[in-house]
C-alpha cells in the first residue's frame, strides 16, 4: 500500500513540477508561427518565430527571424528566446537575446492558453499578449496593460501557424 502512495505521489510531483508549469508553451512547440503588421508609428512588423523544448522540456527554446535592419527589407536570426520555470520565484522566467547585444527578460503568465509576457522596456512595463483563438492562431498584442486594462496598444496582429 505504501508502495502506491509513494508512486501517486510522485506522480502528482512530476505533473506540478516545472515542466508542467511550461504546459501553455505546448500548442507552440514544433511549430514554427508568423506575423505581419504595423507597428503604431506606421512601421511593419513581421517575426517568424519557431519554438521546441530543449533539457527534457525544462525549458521552451524560441528562434525568431524578423527584420534585422531599419530598411525593413533584409529579414534573418535575430531573437533567442529561453523559458524557464523558475522554482525560486515560483514564476516562469524568459530571456530574449538579439543579435544587436540587447537581452530582454521579463515574466510569462499562463491564463489558460494564453501566454502573458511582462517586462520593462525604457521606461514602461510593456505586456505581450499572446490570446490563444484556435490551434493555428493566436491574437498578438503589445502595449502598456494594467490590471487587465489595456491603456497603451502599439501592435495588434495574428499569429499564424506556418503551414
Amino acid at each position: 500500500m505504501n508502495f502506491l502512495v509513494g508512486l501517486f505521489i510522485a506522480g502528482l510531483s512530476f505533473q506540478t513540477g516545472p515542466n508542467h508549469r511550461l504546459k501553455v508553451f505546448e500548442p507552440l512547440v514544433n511549430n514554427t508561427w508568423i506575423a505581419e503588421g504595423v507597428w503604431a508609428d506606421g512601421s511593419s512588423f513581421y517575426q517568424e518565430i519557431s519554438y521546441y523544448f530543449d533539457l527534457e522540456k525544462s525549458i521552451v527554446i524560441a528562434n525568431t527571424r524578423s527584420y534585422t535592419s531599419s530598411d525593413t527589407n533584409t529579414i534573418g536570426n535575430r531573437n533567442h528566446g529561453v523559458r524557464q520555470f523558475d522554482s525560486s520565484s515560483n514564476a516562469i522566467r524568459f530571456w530574449e537575446f538579439d543579435r544587436f547585444g540587447g537581452l530582454t527578460e521579463g515574466t510569462v503568465e499562463a491564463n489558460h492558453n494564453d501566454i502573458i509576457y511582462q517586462y520593462p522596456y525604457k521606461n514602461i512595463k510593456l505586456t505581450e499578449y499572446w490570446q490563444y483563438k484556435n490551434d493555428s492562431t493566436y491574437h498578438y498584442t503589445i502595449g502598456v496593460r494594467e490590471n487587465k486594462t489595456w491603456t497603451s496598444k502599439y501592435l495588434e496582429t495574428d499569429f499564424k501557424l506556418k503551414k
